[in-house]
């Protein structure tokens, strides 16, 4: 494996049986009253995962250092309250569409939909103005993990088409298996991610994404505009800051040497062949913590927190720019706008189905 070779042997942690508790993390006012938020604690003897209903929101992930010391390796926060103040999408489900839909907009089957612009940008990012990652969703325990419903309705964001989507989570040994599905009753688009924000240090190292080593085995990326929106033309990472194919840290030299000076926010492209297939590698030597990320899309939107700004988050910690790296494995954004692109049409009679697996380990 890609990870055996930058990072020498990784310890596989094995099997155990999972348990699944359910808790109310907090409420949310509705005017007339209050809705609850549950809270889902999926555990076994290597990992320790809460989703919350709200956004299907993952709220921590704990796993083993090299000396088994359990840590928080998710960037996040302690209470609902903080969670509705902040704009970062942390640890939320992106939908209906992940990324960006240049100009807020697109034509199908000759009729152009206007889609609501993210409130700081004229664009539409990350499903607009009350996305996926704002819903509380229906939630169901499972044996070995969780099962998250909502129906959107029809016009929801500017979208045509009622879509439904369940979205599970399971815990199985040392990975976290995470499936999305989705049905519509008219033509649509749809495009479903997560916005982990990771730092395998954990919070009793939180800090700079220097010593952070990741690994993408992707040849290609898309090129953006000024405002991070696809031109269209894919090129290649080779002789480029964005060629992690043989692995490099996220130093500060790399990130400063990236075209403005902010750090990664590019999507890198894969086959779209619906296969499972290796997106990413990301590794803390220090701790000897290792993600390894899998996933069925053709994308991954590889983001270095440039633009998150200083906040407490779970325990205390301070986050902050650079001090965590966005792993999103997704479609291409912009894709309802290139044809060229993979789509992300939805007909009725459809089935929208993608999986991705993080994988722990142990270095």
């Amino acid at each position: 494996m890609l990870k055996s070779a930058i990072f020498g042997t990784a310890a596989v942690l094995g099997q155990s049986r999972t348990t699944v508790k359910e808790f109310e993390f907090g409420r949310i006012s509705l005017g007339s009253g209050f809705q609850s938020v549950r809270g889902f604690e999926l555990e076994n003897d290597f990992i320790t995962c809460t989703v919350l209903s709200y956004g299907v929101t993952f709220q921590k992930i704990l796993v083993r250092d090299r000396t088994s010391i359990f840590d928080d390796i998710l960037m996040g926060f302690d209470n609902i309250d903080d969670y509705l103040k902040n704009n970062d999408y942390v640890g939320g489900l992106l939908g209906r569409y992940a990324n960006r839909i240049g100009g807020a907009s697109f034509t199908l089957y000759g009729q152009t939909y206007n889609l609501n612009p993210t409130s700081w940008d004229t664009n539409h990012i990350h499903g607009g103005t009350f996305g996926f990652d704002k819903v509380v969703w229906a939630g169901n325990v499972l044996t070995n993990g969780v099962e998250f419903f909502h129906s959107s309705p029809d016009g929801d964001e500017g979208y045509p088409g009622k879509l439904d989507t369940i979205v599970t989570i399971r815990l199985d040994g040392h990975e976290i298996d995470v499936t999305y599905e989705s049905r519509t009753d008219k033509p649509t688009h749809v495009n479903l991610s997560h916005h982990w924000f990771f730092n395998m240090n954990g919070h009793m190292n939180w800090g700079l994404v220097d010593d952070l080593k990741l690994i993408v085995p992707s040849e290609d990326y898309l090129e953006t505009d000024e405002e991070n929106i696809p031109t269209g033309r894919v090129l290649p990472v080779s002789r480029s800051p964005f060629d992690l194919r043989e692995g490099h840290f996220l130093t500060q030299g790399l990130l400063e040497s990236v075209p403005g000076g902010h750090g990664i926010d590019i999507c890198y492209t894969f086959p779209k062949d619906g296969k499972l297939k290796q997106m990413a590698v990301l590794a803390a030597p220090y701790t000897g913590r290792l993600l390894e990320l899998k996933s069925t899309n053709p994308g991954l939107q590889v983001y270095t927190a440039n633009w998150v700004p200083d906040t407490v988050g779970k325990y205390n910690i301070p986050y902050g720019k650079h001090t965590a790296v966005a792993l999103e494995p997704q479609f291409w954004p912009d894709s309802p706008n290139h044809p060229q692109f993979p789509s992300t049409l939805l007909l009725p009679g459809q089935y929208y189905k993608q999986q991705t697996k993080m994988a722990f380990y142990r270095i």
